[in-house]
């Protein structure tokens, strides 16, 4: 997908004070995982699965084992609409609406970012004559809400190891559009487009900042704007792919002089390449977990509200393996009591409490799984998920989910593992889970209980990102 392929050099990196000697202690005996020379997932070959349901509600069962024993369940048909990015990976990637009932196609629009009731969603076009267009649609029915244009080429930032659009408020309030970054060295400056949603039509406030910055995450109120900072070669701090996270006051409309930095540290300049990311509910707290081939991978927090950030440490073991550490993911339970990180191709799953200041809670050691050779970039949204119960973690393997049972953080079996997936969410009342897969073009519903795919949704197509499950509807 497009935008997994962005340079990872243009990631977020953590803070040095993050990557210190105290390292987690790494267990001795999970396998290092290989670097086979990589092939696109969307056009790798696999075998289809023996007897899968479809749609249309046919009787025919599928068996899957998991752990010891065997489970056979009847095809119920999906029954909730969802939210997917669909498309062979470009520009032209749209949002899909899936019919709840049979999962047939209800409405395609253009690929946004979604309010937070997800009501409303926002894009981005750009045309020839350099002029950019924000257009509001209803989500319910696909029509224009309220659309602005104005001069530039500005576009919707990339979060989530460029797996998903971003640029919204928790409060959804406000946009940040950024202008595409130059890595010329000569690039003096960055221009950024801040928009009030609820007056859409007005002029957007731009910003120019001497320098090269890129979007980070804005506040959940709006007000303030995080940005990486990339620092030239030149400057004695910081080499090559090494910077430092700002912060713009947006209701005092200025750049913050002093850099973000590890609660209790000075260390300014970071280092280490960004992958998956999550959000708190409050919009407070922003997780991103990263790797660094020198320190090992870490979970960097960052406050939105103190401007301060929290550095924990993973386990270290195969910290030199790159294709081994973008396996990483990140998932939080519904009640945002627990975070969960976890490597499946290593074999390492960390619990941490995100109340109040994050810390590590409890580290596994869990049966690692091969390293995939399909997937040429990092994971990210949606490649990990809990179950609405929070009984249960779902992890993308490199073949099928890898499934853990959270009172223990133990391996508890694999689901569909003849099936290669992009991503994995749970339905609200953790009774199903879906889950695409560009490799087949389809996505599947699974049981919960009985731990087997019951059906397929109707719609075939090119399933990149499960986005969104809704509740059953009424």
């Amino acid at each position: 997908m497009y935008r997994r392929l962005i340079p990872l050099v243009l990631l977020a990196l953590v803070l040095t004070a993050c990557n210190s000697n105290a390292e987690t202690a790494s267990p001795p005996s999970v396998p290092t995982a290989g670097r086979a020379a990589p092939t696109n997932l969307a056009t790798a070959s696999a075998s289809t699965p023996s007897s899968t349901a479809t749609s249309s509600g046919a009787s025919t069962a599928t068996t899957l084992t998991t752990g010891a024993s065997s489970i056979t369940a009847r095809p119920v048909a999906g029954s909730r609409r969802l939210f997917v990015e669909v498309g062979p990976g470009g520009p032209t990637d749209q949002l899909a609406q899936l019919k709840p009932g049979d999962g047939s196609l209800e409405r395609k629009t253009p690929a946004g970012v979604p309010s937070p009731d997800w009501k409303t969603l926002y894009t981005v076009t750009v045309t020839g004559e350099q002029r950019t267009t924000v257009t509001a649609l209803n989500l319910s029915d696909g029509s224009t809400l309220r659309s602005t244009t104005f001069n530039g080429q500005f576009k919707l930032p990339l979060i989530d190891s460029g797996s998903r659009l971003g640029g919204l408020s928790q409060s959804g309030k406000t946009l940040v559009l950024s202008e595409g970054l130059s890595r010329q060295p000569r690039q003096s400056v960055s221009r950024f487009a801040i928009l009030d949603t609820s007056a859409l039509e007005s002029p957007p406030r731009l910003l120019e900042l001497p320098g090269q910055f890129e979007y980070d995450v804005v506040s959940a109120d709006g007000t303030n704007l995080f940005l990486i900072e990339h620092l030239p070669a030149s400057n004695p701090a910081g080499g090559a792919g090494k910077y430092q996270v700002r912060v713009y006051d947006l209701a005092a409309n200025r750049l913050i002089a002093e850099p973000v930095v590890e609660k209790g540290e000075q260390e300014t300049v970071m280092e280490g390449y960004g992958g998956a990311q999550v959000i708190s509910s409050d919009g407070e707290w922003v997780f991103t977990v990263y790797r660094n081939s020198s320190h090992g991978p870490f979970v960097h927090g960052l406050n939105t509200k103190l401007r301060q950030a929290a550095c924990l440490n993973l386990p270290t073991l195969n910290k030199e393996n790159e294709a081994a550490a973008l396996n990483w993911s990140l998932a939080m339970n519904q009640s945002g009591s627990s975070l969960y990180v976890v490597n499946p191709v290593l074999g390492q799953v960390v619990e941490i409490s995100p109340v109040s200041w994050p810390e590590i809670r409890r580290t596994q050691t869990i049966t690692a799984v091969p390293l995939s050779q399909e997937r040429t970039s990092p994971v990210g949204w949606a490649t990990a998920t809990v179950s609405a119960d929070g009984k249960k973690l779902f992890v993308v393997a490199n073949k099928g989910l890898s499934v853990i049972d959270t009172a223990t953080l133990k391996s508890a079996g694999q689901l569909a593992a003849e099936w290669k997936f992009n991503s994995v969410l749970s339905s609200p009342d953790s009774t199903q889970l879906y889950a695409s897969s560009t490799d087949k073009g389809k996505i599947v519903v699974l049981d919960v209980n009985s731990e087997v795919i019951v059906t397929e949704v109707g719609y075939k197509g090119q399933p990149q990102v499960l986005l969104k499950v809704e509740s059953n509807q009424p």
